[in-house]
């Protein structure tokens, strides 16, 4: 599933089968590359889910077991899914500050919250172990190879 999937997508409580609010961002932490949480919009119950407290994330919908388990985001959640939302489309960079394209989606595992892959416009993907920060200025993932060296030639050694 990719990111870009999820927003927009209702929360529904399993136990009134109602649509009790819709997916405004997704929160990932790059330290883990993993879900954190949800940022929610149009609530009954509160602005942000954690994952640990997601049933399910579905094709159709994100479930919770009830609304006890929506609550209000602090300002460090709502950074954190503002600034995943906003990533795509933005620059990616590799470790040494080089620019590698923009940022096309995150490949979400909706049974576990891992980031799977991170994908850019170039045709370049990275493993979602690879994604190294997510920030307003850019999204980082770890260089495959150091680049060249200014100066020094780049071919078989002689």
């Amino acid at each position: 599933m990719n990111l870009t999937e999820v927003r927009n997508r209702p929360v529904v409580d399993v136990s009134t089968a109602r649509t009790v609010a819709r997916v405004a961002g997704v929160a990932v932490d790059a330290t883990t590359s993993r879900i954190v949480g949800f940022h929610l919009d149009r609530s009954e119950g509160g602005d942000w889910i954690d994952w640990s407290d997601v049933k399910a994330l579905g094709n159709d919908a994100l479930t919770v077991v009830d609304l006890t388990h929506l609550h209000a985001a602090g300002e460090l959640e709502k950074d954190l899914a503002q600034r995943t939302t906003k990533a795509v489309g933005g620059l990616v960079l590799d470790d040494h500050g080089f620019a590698l394209g923009r940022l096309s989606d995150l490949e979400l595992d909706e049974t576990s919250g891992a980031v799977t892959g991170v994908v850019v416009d170039s045709g370049a993907h990275f493993e979602g172990h690879e994604l190294l920060g997510v920030g307003r200025y850019a999204t980082v993932v770890g260089a495959a190879l150091p680049p060249p060296q200014l100066g020094t030639a780049v071919g078989p050694p002689q």
